[in-house]
């Protein structure tokens, strides 16, 4: 009797998974237009704050006599502060079966590893490669659970709630 109920509960699940698969469209295309990056506005007072930590670490580095660490953390402010007043332009994604596209670098999901959706609407795919590891995506007028329904047939999704170190230092800084 206990090997008839559990065929009965095997067949059930069966059902159920190819209701899942036929509910599958492979063909489905999402599209949009998003900027590249979630730009923060600095005042004065980031600026300030940028100029004191240089000079904080120059002058630690002056009394360990170290001229290269004064020279690179000369360089690093410059970079730094040219990076944060950049200004985000328009980015073109497209999602289909063969990949995701970011501009005009296609992603296979081969190249892809998981991905996640913030509560904040930012899609986080983790990719294969050293640079960059990690794609950051800002979903605009795209059905949110449809995509994930579709990017799920593909990648493993990850259960996080937001970014990751990386972003939250990065919107703690304003960059």
């Amino acid at each position: 009797m206990v090997a008839n109920n559990n065929r009965l509960n095997l067949h059930a699940n069966d059902l159920v998974d190819n209701a899942a698969v036929e509910a599958f469209d492979e063909t489905q295309v999402f599209e949009w237009e998003a900027p590249e990056f979630i730009y923060h506005e600095k005042g004065k007072n980031w600026v300030w704050g940028l100029v004191l930590a240089t000079i904080v670490f120059v002058v630690i580095f002056i009394l360990l006599k170290n001229y290269l660490g004064i020279g690179i953390t000369i360089l690093l402010a410059i970079v730094i502060y040219q990076y944060a007043f950049k200004q985000p332009g328009p980015m073109h994604y497209v999602v289909t079966r063969d990949g995701l596209l970011v501009g005009e670098k296609l992603y296979g999901f081969s190249d892809l590893e998981s991905f996640w959706i913030s509560a904040e609407g930012i899609l986080y795919v983790g990719t294969k490669h050293y640079i960059p590891p990690r794609l950051s995506i800002i979903l605009i007028s795209v059905d949110i659970e449809a995509l994930e329904k579709f990017l799920a047939h593909y990648l493993p999704k990850v259960s996080r709630e937001g970014g990751d170190s990386a972003d939250n230092l990065s919107r703690w800084l304003r960059l």
